[in-house]
């Protein structure tokens, strides 16, 4: 075994997918009705947007109640219908145990009909058709497409490496594509993998990563060196190990000192393993090899209060782009020479900046002031670039309520300014302060809605009339 991958670590939550089968249900089209009535504030697009994801909830709520763990329904159906077949021959006269069997004998083919149909979703069959009952058939085709999307070990015993040294092959011609990048991807990790020496039967003595440094010894004496040893090229470890110890070959002063390093004792009764050094753990994970490949930077200190968990992306990134003082106001078009005049549509009074648009202009501020009397936090009035380090410096839990809303204010606000900014100039289409202050604070609440009721204080609930449960 050269390397072997360890059990994968509990999944996130899974993206949410759409079930076929929830569009046979009677109940379908009314749950779509009634979500698509709902009243949503905001442009075409973000209406649509906010109506799948209030969607997407309810449908979930569904699944939880009626598709969710599917087989076990199943199973749980079949049991309930067989209990009920039993009393009905023990009292066959009973109006009610046949009802009741009826009932039982529908709802166990329905679920049986649901579950074939999930499964032929999942697996991706597409030449087989329901009814047939081939549920069995999807599941396991289901099973076989997982495995088989999953490296779980890279094999000795295969024809791969017929027992030569990982480190030290050359990438055959005939290999295939993956084996051959795997080959190539060596020099970006090496001593990354290290083998931690049990009876030594697997790990070359000369050509593997073993040493305490992490190092191996073909890199640090000559081939004609360690050959005076009289051990081959393709020695093992364990030719080094005599009875569950030590037997250090003779030779090179140099060779000796590498020797004494060693303060480690084989352990014959286990096997040798592998060990990723990018890991405390000492286990391979995907994301500690990004870590380790990519370029470190260090982490911007604005980061949590544009990125936070609950952010709308298009929000997101003009406030990021507005953060770095990339966006193209008046004042930047004028220095590249593209208009003649910089003065803010908005106000009309004062040069379009990043510091006035973001909150010194009349109309911004009215706006901007607006909104923040709804998250009950006393923002200072400063320029933008020190209000955004005083936000990135204050609203730094995640999970505090008033954090939350505070960082999708200010995310809510600054795309809605720009966004009407840009109506203004392209479009010729003005709307007031007190008008574009009603949008954000329906963007801001269709967000709200989103989240748990029970995690929402009292005094919000009165302000963004928020449903108390």
């Amino acid at each position: 075994m050269v390397l072997t991958l360890s059990t994968p670590l509990p999944h996130s939550p899974a993206p949410f997918k759409f079930l076929n089968v929830w569009a046979d249900r009677e109940d379908f089209l009314d749950i779509v009705k009634s979500v698509w009535e709902s009243p949503i504030r905001g442009t075409p697009i973000y209406r649509f947007t906010a109506k799948l994801r209030l969607l997407k909830h309810s449908l979930k709520t569904l699944h939880r109640h009626h598709t969710s763990h599917i087989s076990s329904r199943v199973a749980e159906a079949k049991q309930k219908w067989t209990s009920t077949q039993i009393l009905l021959d023990e009292s066959p006269a009973s109006v009610d145990l046949l009802a009741a069997e009826r009932y039982h004998a529908k709802l166990f083919s329905q679920l049986c009909k649901e579950e074939e149909a999930i499964y032929k979703q999942r697996s991706r069959i597409q030449w087989l058709q329901l009814g047939d009952r081939n549920t069995k058939f999807f599941h396991r085709s289901l099973m076989h497409r997982q495995s088989r999307n999953n490296i779980h070990a890279l094999n000795d015993e295969s024809s791969l490496l017929r027992g030569r040294c990982f480190w030290h092959i050359n990438p055959p011609s005939t290999s295939s594509w993956s084996w051959r990048k795997i080959l190539l991807s060596r020099t970006k990790c090496k001593g990354m993998f290290t083998s931690c020496i049990g009876n030594g039967k697997s790990t070359s003595l000369w050509l593997d990563y073993w040493l305490p440094d992490a190092r191996r010894i073909c890199d640090i004496l000559p081939f004609r060196v360690l050959t005076s040893t009289g051990l081959p090229w393709n020695a093992k470890v364990s030719d080094i190990i005599s009875e569950g110890r030590w037997t250090f070959p003779s030779g090179h002063h140099d060779l000796q000192t590498i020797w004494n390093s060693i303060h480690f004792h084989p352990r014959t009764h286990l096997a040798d393993h592998c060990k990723w050094q990018g890991h405390p753990s000492g286990k391979f994970t995907i994301d500690s090899a990004w870590n380790f490949l990519r370029d470190s930077r260090p982490t911007d200190t604005m980061y949590h209060l544009i990125w936070f968990p609950e952010h709308i992306p298009r929000q997101a990134f003009i406030l990021w782009i507005a953060s770095m003082g990339r966006l193209h106001t008046m004042d930047r078009l004028l220095s590249f020479q593209i208009i003649s005049s910089a003065t803010c549509i908005l106000c009309g009074l004062h040069m379009e900046t990043h510091n006035h648009l973001f909150f010194q202009c009349t109309y911004s501020a009215l706006v901007w002031r607006n909104i923040t009397m709804k998250t009950l936090v006393n923002w200072p009035n400063m320029d933008w670039y020190c209000l955004l380090q005083w936000a990135a410096s204050t609203f730094r839990k995640k999970k505090d309520f008033s954090h939350c809303l505070s960082r999708l204010a200010l995310s809510a606000t600054v795309y809605s300014l720009w966004y009407e900014r840009n109506n203004r100039t392209f479009s010729q289409a003005f709307r007031s302060g007190q008008q574009l202050s009603e949008e954000v604070f329906e963007i801001i609440r269709s967000c709200l809605l989103n989240k748990n009721p029970d995690h929402i204080p009292d005094v919000f609930k009165s302000i963004w009339k928020l449903p108390e449960s």
